[in-house]
């Protein structure tokens, strides 16, 4: 459906954004990469994913300041 195709649009940029920006962080990079398949697996988890990434991201931003 049409709400469908826009979740995973917005979570297709998300995903991106974070792996670009935490590429340095081993850590992160294997989290995102689960995070991937994980959404492949789980249309339900969609928004939780995009949710749970970007806490990880921020809490991550703000611990590098």
């Amino acid at each position: 459906g049409r709400h469908f195709e826009d979740l995973h649009h917005t979570e297709k940029i998300y995903r991106k954004a974070l792996i670009l920006s935490l590429q340095k962080s081993s850590f992160c990079t294997h989290f995102c990469w689960r995070l991937e398949r994980t959404v492949e697996h789980s249309m339900l988890g969609l928004g939780v994913s995009i949710e749970i990434c970007a806490h990880v991201f921020a809490g991550i931003i703000s611990r590098g300041r």
